[in-house]
C-alpha cells in the first residue's frame, strides 16, 4: 500500500534490488507480484531491476522480477561479473530487457564506460559458459559459490554474536547488518564529530579502536529516514578465512571492554 500510494504521474522508474544491500533481503515471488501489480497499473512506469547479487543466495528463490505476467517489456535487468566472480575492477556488465530498453542503453554506454576492453568482455563470456559445469565436487561454481559464501556468512554472524552486537542472517548477498544497540559509544571519543549520526561515529570508532572497519548504513536511506540506521553497521564477509578470523578475534575485544 505505501509503494502504490508513492507512485504518482510524474514517476517513471522503479528500482528493484534484489537480493538487497545492505540488508540481504531476498523479495519473494509473492512480494515481486505485489510490486509487479503496482507498476501494471502505472502505465508511465518501467522497473529496473539490480541483480548483481543473484548468484549468492542461500536457500531462498531468486525470483527474476521480468518473468512475471506482463512485466518482461517492463522490465530492464542489469548485472555484473564483478562480484560473482571476483573482477569488480573489469567494468564488465550486462543489461537484459526488450530491444527498446536495451538500444538506450547501448547508446549511453559508449560515453560512459571508461575501461571495459574487448578481452575482459571475451573473458566474462566464456566464464559464463563454464560456470554451469561442475566445481570443485559441486554441480556448478554457482553451487560451490553459495555453499562457500554460506560459511563465510555463518562464520561472520558467529563473530558477531560473541562480541554483543548480533547480526540479521541475510538470504543473499554478501553483507550483515548487525545490532550495535547494546554498545556504548564513548561520549568524548574524538573519533565523533559533532552533529553526525551515531552509526557514523561507532563505525570510525571501531576502526581506530578496534580494527575493524563496517559501513554505516545511514548512508542507505533517506534524510527522513536515516533513524533507521542508526544502530546498525554492515559487515562484509567477502574475505578469505584468515581475515575473518582475524576480525573475529579483534571483535572479541568489544566484550572485554564492556
Amino acid at each position: 500500500d505505501e509503494l502504490a500510494a508513492s507512485v504518482t504521474p510524474r514517476t517513471k522508474i522503479l528500482l528493484v534490488n534484489t537480493p538487497h544491500n545492505p540488508t540481504g533481503h531476498m523479495f519473494s515471488r509473492t512480494e515481486l507480484e505485489a510490486i509487479a501489480d503496482v507498476v501494471r497499473r502505472n502505465p508511465q512506469v518501467m522497473v529496473v531491476a539490480d541483480e548483481v547479487y543473484e548468484r549468492f543466495t542461500f536457500g531462498a528463490e531468486h525470483v527474476h522480477i521480468a518473468t512475471l505476467p506482463g512485466m518482461w517489456e517492463r522490465t530492464l535487468t542489469v548485472s555484473s561479473a564483478g562480484k560473482t566472480f571476483n573482477c569488480t575492477g573489469w567494468k564488465v556488465g550486462w543489461a537484459i530487457g526488450p530491444e527498446e530498453l536495451v538500444a538506450p542503453v547501448m547508446l549511453a554506454t559508449q560515453w560512459v564506460i571508461f575501461s571495459a576492453p574487448t578481452p575482459t568482455q571475451k573473458a566474462v563470456a566464456d566464464i559464463l559458459a563454464e560456470a554451469e559445469e561442475p566445481f570443485r565436487d559441486h554441480a556448478s561454481y554457482y553451487d560451490f559459490l553459495r555453499s562457500d559464501y554460506a560459511r563465510r556468512r555463518d562464520k561472520l554472524l558467529g563473530f558477531l554474536a560473541d562480541a554483543g552486537i548480533p547480526g540479521f542472517c541475510p538470504k543473499g548477498g554478501f553483507f550483515v547488518l548487525a545490532d550495535t544497540s547494546g554498545l556504548s559509544l564513548p561520549a568524548d571519543s574524538p573519533h565523533v564529530l559533532p552533529g553526525e549520526s551515531r552509526d557514523w561515529g561507532l563505525c570510525r570508532w571501531l576502526t581506530a579502536e578496534v580494527g575493524v572497519t563496517a559501513i554505516p548504513p545511514s548512508v542507505f536511506y533517506t534524510d527522513a529516514t536515516a533513524h533507521l540506521g542508526h544502530n546498525l553497521m554492515r559487515f562484509a564477509f567477502c574475505k578469505d578465512d584468515a581475515t575473518l578470523d582475524e576480525a573475529g578475534k579483534r571483535l572479541r575485544a568489544l566484550q572485554q571492554r564492556s
